[in-house]
């Protein structure tokens, strides 16, 4: 018997955040729950790829330099080779010049902001990275 349709659909967030760091996910997450965005939080890029491979998000939050195997920039790889229309904003304190140059070779990447950041600035680019408009620009 197959499974209906219904039992192959993905559950869908509207944001995956990803961070090693368990304050700064703490804190990503009480910024995207205060704006009522829908989550799921991973703590490694591997385990951000599970989670992308059993759910569809509107969007990714992806730290680059995590502990394990996987690195923010193997894990947007691997979510792009599986689903090309991931959109991603990295979020991360290693943000040097050659890392720059790759992020901006990678077609899933729409933008990135350098820890510590502006709560208001991440805010604002998560809207647009869903296509949400500002507040005042309606």
């Amino acid at each position: 018997m197959f499974p209906s349709p219904s039992e192959k659909e993905k559950p869908v967030y509207d944001i995956l955040i990803c961070d090693d760091e368990d304050a700064v996910r703490g804190l990503v997450e009480e910024i995207v729950r205060t704006e009522g965005f829908s989550f799921l939080s991973a703590r490694s890029g591997k385990e951000a790829f599970g989670k992308a491979m059993e759910n569809e998000f509107r969007l990714i939050l992806m730290d680059m330099k995590m502990p394990d195997d996987w690195d923010g920039l193997t894990a947007i790889r691997s979510m792009e080779f599986c689903n090309e229309n991931r959109r991603v904003i990295v979020v991360s304190a290693w943000l040097d010049d050659k890392m720059k140059q790759d992020l901006s070779e990678e077609r899933n990447v729409i933008g990135w902001i350098e820890k510590p950041f502006d709560p208001a600035k991440l805010v604002s680019m998560i809207r647009l990275g869903l296509g949400q408009p500002l507040p005042g620009t309606d």
